[in-house]
């Protein structure tokens, strides 16, 4: 495993896929690949202890956002990839990281407040319905990711949809697509905004059904 560290870093596309394939192939133990993760999530934890190396902060950040936030995704350890990828966001581009932690953080609480409501609201449509929920859970979108679809799709914070949503848990394909259903029924669905990753999963073997709707 510490092959890994001795290699030279160069951001060159072939030397990124060439980390990751080694990094899951090593020892046929992916046990090992999860501790690698750990390590590199600690190292970026405590990177500002490296505040009078400014280029080596950022020389850190770029290898983890090329090799270690996609293997995370990969291998679906999505609290990994999230606080990974904002850790590198805070190095790579200072200003904009400032700037949206600020505007994200004005609104967190309503944010929260809100999405503790209508967790309730959903909980009590399913009960009503007899849909077997086991769980419905919440989360803000991490930074990194919003900052992604503001850059890439000329948006503000306003205009990016889903900077926070909900998660359905049940037990069966068949009560998956009820519940989607219900949702539409309940609450204003976005036109493109759709996703069906049971009919076509991820890479990784993530299924779910994404929808977008309009709570305002």
């Amino acid at each position: 495993m510490t092959k890994l560290d001795t290699l030279q870093y160069e951001g060159q596309e072939r030397q990124k896929q060439n980390l990751q394939k080694m990094l899951l192939s090593i020892s046929g133990d992916i046990r090992i690949v999860f501790i690698k993760l750990a390590d590199r999530l600690h190292n970026m934890q405590t990177l500002k202890s490296l505040g009078d190396r400014p280029d080596k902060q950022v020389r850190i950040a770029r290898e983890t956002l090329d090799i270690y936030v996609p293997l995370a995704d990969r291998l679906g350890i999505f609290a990994f990839k999230s606080e990974l990828s904002d850790l590198c966001f805070r190095y790579l581009h200072p200003q904009e990281y400032t700037l949206l932690s600020s505007q994200i953080g004005i609104g967190k609480k309503t944010q929260e407040r809100r999405l503790i409501s209508y967790k309730r609201q959903l909980q009590d449509i399913l009960t009503k319905e007899s849909i077997p929920v086991e769980k419905i859970t919440y989360r803000i979108k991490n930074m990194y990711s919003i900052y992604q679809k503001m850059s890439q799709k000329h948006k503000t914070l306003e205009e990016v949809y889903d900077h926070f949503a909900m998660r359905v848990i049940v037990p069966t394909v068949k009560d998956c697509y009820h519940t989607l259903g219900l949702v539409h029924q309940y609450f204003y669905p976005l036109d493109h905004r759709f996703k069906d990753f049971i009919a076509t999963p991820k890479a990784n073997g993530y299924r779910s059904i994404h929808t977008t709707i309009d709570i305002e």
